[in-house]
């Protein structure tokens, strides 16, 4: 299992990733929903399952921007995945 730190920007024309930001170490998404009653932690968690093909939950931030995502995956399998999703 491992942990990444992602930072959404909610409220957006459609679900994006946008890729990996060097500088702040997270990998940035949009999301569709806005960030009320939990809609956009849903979205993203449904939609990085897609993406990651198991199971992702936050488990840190979910009433902030930045949040730390556990995926059950190596190191070199999310590397892989985002890689071949260009993420």
């Amino acid at each position: 299992m491992k942990t990444i730190d992602v930072h959404i920007k909610p409220g957006s024309k459609k679900f994006e990733v946008l890729g990996f930001n060097k500088w702040t170490n997270c990998l940035e998404i949009k999301t569709k929903e806005k960030a009320e009653k939990n809609k956009a932690n849903k979205e993203l968690e449904k939609n990085l399952k897609e993406i990651f093909k198991t199971e992702v939950k936050i488990i840190q931030g979910k009433k902030s921007k930045t949040k730390k995502i556990l995926i059950e995956k190596t190191t070199k399998e999310i590397t892989e995945l985002i890689k071949k999703n260009k993420l």
